[in-house]
């Protein structure tokens, strides 16, 4: 990241030009700075800073300071220059709009200055080309059709407040102005309403300003939201509506607004929440809408169960507030219908919703057979529940009863057959449910990219909306958490390029002067966390392939590969199962009990064989195009390892979105472009710092990109009457000449007509 320059590093900072007492202007204003040194912020860690008054006697290198704020405090304190920042006491936060436009921007006047605007109501602000929002966790009434009107048909929406409108108005504009893709990021920590945004973003884009616009795709798009929620969401400890999975979707967005077409890509859902969950937290919502809402007839044709009756739902946690189940079913079953999905597909949904679920009871037990102990066997409640979830699942039972209990190797060309243990039986039947959920959901969504992408499938340029889980820090923070935050890991790396990296590189091709940026990388990190040979992920898959591996070992293996490393920190109690790796986002300490469990996602091509022989036409395409091949557990075939895979895949798709726009004008005759930029630059009244000429290309800074876009708005603006004369003009002459075209052949019909009467006897008038 960019080493922020700071405003106020010492006490001379502090003293301005006349000041006669240290740290008191001329005007006899007082100085106030922040620190991390004050009473409050030593009472309680989580304040960060205190802002405290500069008094006499401060010198260049202490600070003599009192603390104001939070709570003033009579005693004075001592602090170190290096430990204080200056404010921006006395300034009104509604005045500013972006965060740039603050006297300073360290990092406590930015942290201040968001909280006096959230506590004002005023979510948004801008850090262009950023919006910055905080979650209200209320209804703020300000994303109504009143609102998109304002800041769709604003003239200038530069001089509207800061609003996730804002964002869409101004990439609309590109999409239509640059004939190039634009993505909008939403990304955050859990619980910063990253869902809610990415709706509004929708909404405001599927509202159209005029004209004629077949709503069919629009609305099938539109009811996809609640269907992808229910089977993609989940309640966490941190949000009662958490996406487990990331979302990028290509819009076709109309000019006017409407969306036209589009396309879905999902990536990375967390599938160990399927077969298992903590305490406090749920599986995904589709379940419990399915077991609450469904009607009497649906709960008898599809074997449900009373929840506390699954073994993959935790039975601590069976609601979620503010969260309706059964109005979300009711409202899960209207969007299928919009989705244009068939009854018979609606009812292998729901089919394949409760045999996953059902699988979860179908426990094995242990007994003695073919020289393995604890050989797996499915008896009693157990051999009926996998029965009937092979009925739900439209799966051939004997043929899974085989799999889940009778191991296949080969050697050579000779087949040999032995006995799996409970473990590895759990093992792959909990891979077969989670296997089964994660190829629906993908199902469903090429379900209805089949209905809205555009013919031949691709889009000349599109409005990209990336809805991603940001860094997760939780009280227990397991494998899930590792994953999320490796993502997070990976997309900063990419944003370090992007704007720094390439962006330097760009100047230096293009011979523009820029002065020195210092940054730092997570390369190291990410080397530390998915390296090829000592990093944390081939640790773990190290000990998923090996049949003594134990989350134990995978600690110890990390400790002993890792140590000196400085993204890891052990844990100091040697039986402890928990890691530290520090972040770019500060320590996270990790639970590794139950990595191996989570991790270990195996479907063998034999189940997959079997889902490939159903009689049900859904079930038979499932794993279609999924290759996997005959033989011992791979690392390739593991959770992280099918993770690792979809990220790459992601970053290949979402980077080239990234690209830096060629400017160019019309050349005069005899003269370069290079010169009529810059002679069109000097005809404005940017000022010569403002502006860069490269070779190719024309850098211009924020405020004056705003500033010529103005100008060429108001320039149009200027031109629009004459255009309207012009138009005029032009439609009554295509109107003359079509009538005086029309007028020939009528005045012959009428001679043509009078000629007959006349010869048929009949007087004809003049």
């Amino acid at each position: 990241m960019a080493k922020p320059e700071q405003d106020c590093k010492t006490a001379a900072a502090l003293i301005r030009a006349g000041s006669l007492i240290e740290g008191v202007e001329s005007a006899g204003k007082d100085f106030f700075v922040w620190t991390t040194q004050g009473p409050a912020v030593k009472k309680d860690p989580d304040l960060l800073f205190s802002l405290c008054r500069v008094l006499p006697g401060s010198t260049q290198q202490t600070l003599k300071l009192q603390q104001v704020e939070p709570t003033a405090e009579a005693g004075e304190l001592t602090v170190q220059a290096k430990d204080a920042w200056q404010s921006n006491y006395g300034i009104n936060p509604l005045t500013y709009g972006d965060i740039g436009g603050l006297p300073h921007t360290n990092e406590p006047c930015v942290l201040d200055f968001l909280a006096q605007r959230y506590q004002n109501h005023v979510i948004y602000t801008t850090a262009e080309p950023l919006i910055v929002a905080v979650n209200p966790f209320e209804d703020l009434k300000n994303a109504g059709p009143e609102t998109i009107a304002l800041y769709r048909d604003a003239a200038d929406v530069d001089k509207l407040p800061p609003h996730v409108f804002y964002a869409s108005r101004r990439a609309m504009g590109n999409l239509h102005q640059l004939k190039k893709p634009q993505t909008i990021i939403v990304s955050g920590e859990s619980g910063a309403g990253k869902t809610e945004t990415t709706k509004m973003l929708m909404k405001y884009l599927a509202t159209s300003g005029g004209g004629n616009l077949d709503l069919k795709i629009q609305t099938a798009i539109m009811a996809a939201n609640p269907v992808l929620e229910a089977f993609g969401n989940a309640k966490t400890v941190r949000n009662n509506n958490s996406s487990r999975f990331g979302r990028f979707m290509l819009l076709d967005v109309a000019r006017e607004g409407g969306i036209q077409h589009g396309k879905v890509v999902a990536f990375l859902l967390e599938k160990s929440r399927i077969v298992s969950q903590d305490k406090d937290e749920r599986s995904y919502h589709i379940f419990y809408q399915f077991l609450k809402g469904a009607p009497d007839h649906m709960r008898h044709r599809y074997m449900l169960q009373p929840l506390d009756k699954y073994t993959f739902i935790n039975p601590h946690c069976l609601d979620a507030p503010g969260i309706n189940d059964t109005e979300d079913f009711e409202q899960t079953v209207k969007s299928f219908e919009s989705m244009n999905l068939t009854e018979a597909e609606t009812c292998t949904i729901w089919s394949l919703v409760s045999g996953v679920l059902l699988m979860g009871n179908a426990k094995p037990t242990g007994k003695t057979e073919g020289g393995v102990e604890n050989a797996a066997s499915f008896v009693g409640d157990s051999e009926a529940a996998l029965r009937n979830a092979c009925t739900l699942l439209f799966l051939d039972y004997p043929s899974v009863l085989h799999e889940l209990t009778v191991k296949t190797t080969y050697a050579g060309n000779n087949k040999i057959e032995s006995r799996w243990t409970v473990p590895d039986s759990e093992m792959l039947r909990g891979s077969l449910a989670k296997g089964i959920y994660e190829q629906l959901f993908l199902w469903i969504i090429r379900k209805l990219n089949a209905d809205i992408e555009p013919k031949g499938g691709s889009f000349d340029v599109f409005m990209g909306l990336l809805d991603i889980f940001g860094f997760e820090v939780f009280q227990n923070n397991s494998l899930e958490q590792l994953f999320i935050n490796i993502t997070n890991e990976v997309l900063q790396r990419n944003f370090t390029e992007i704007v720094f990296e390439k962006e330097l590189q760009l100047y230096s091709k293009e011979g523009i002067s820029a002065k020195k940026i210092e940054y730092t990388t997570n390369e190291k990190l990410i080397d530390t966390l998915l390296g090829k040979g000592s990093s944390v992920l081939a640790a773990l898959e190290d000990q998923c392939i090996s049949p003594s591996g134990t989350d134990e070992k995978f600690v110890s293996s990390l400790a002993s590969k890792l140590s000196g490393n400085k993204s890891y920190i052990p844990s100091k109690n040697t039986k402890s199962f928990e890691f530290t790796i520090v972040h770019t986002i500060g320590k996270v300490i990790y639970n590794a009990d139950g990595f191996s469990f989570k991790n270990k996602d195996v479907l063998r091509p034999e189940i997959i064989e079997i889902t490939r022989a159903s009689t049900n036409e859904v079930v038979r395409v499932l794993f279609e195009g999924i290759k996997v091949e005959k033989g011992k557990m791979a690392k390739g075939m593991l959770i992280g390892s099918q993770f690792m895979t979809q990220l790459k895949n992601l970053m290949e798709e979402f980077v080239a979105q990234f690209r830096f726009i060629n400017l160019s004008v019309s050349n005069k005759a005899g003269v370069d472009a290079k010169t009529t930029c810059l002679e069109l630059l000097k005809s404005t009244s940017l000022s010569a710092d403002e502006y860069a000429l490269g070779n190719t290309m024309v850098f211009l800074k924020p405020q004056a990109a705003k500033m010529l876009v103005r100008l060429q708005r108001e320039a149009l603006s200027a031109w629009e009457p004459l255009v309207g004369v012009f138009e005029s003009v032009t439609v009554f002459r295509r109107a003359r000449k079509s009538s005086a075209d029309r007028a020939v052949p009528a005045t012959r019909i009428c001679a043509n007509v009078r000629r007959k009467l006349l010869q048929a006897g009949v007087k004809v008038s003049a």
